[in-house]
C-alpha cells in the first residue's frame, strides 16, 4: 500500500469514527442505563473494534506480494 493510499484509508477511518452514529447513541444508552463504569465495557469494546478496523486491512494488504497473489 503506498503512502498516499494509507493517508488517504487513515483519514477515511477517522471521520467514520469520529463521527456521532450508532456507537455513540450505544454509548449514551449505555451511560444512562449502566452508569459510567459499566458503560466503559461497551466504549472499549467499539474502541477495540475500530482499532481492528484499521489495522487489520494495513496488515493484510502490506503482507501480500508486491506482483499481486498469482493464481
Amino acid at each position: 500500500m503506498s503512502f498516499e493510499a494509507w493517508i488517504v484509508f487513515a483519514l477515511f477511518w477517522l471521520v467514520f469514527v469520529t463521527t456521532p452514529g450508532p456507537n455513540a447513541v450505544n454509548c449514551i444508552n449505555n451511560g444512562m442505563a449502566l452508569g459510567f463504569r459499566r458503560a466503559l465495557v461497551g466504549v472499549l469494546g467499539i474502541l477495540t473494534q475500530a482499532s481492528l478496523f484499521l489495522v487489520l486491512p494495513v496488515m493484510v494488504v502490506s503482507s501480500t506480494p508486491v506482483g499481486g497473489v498469482s493464481r
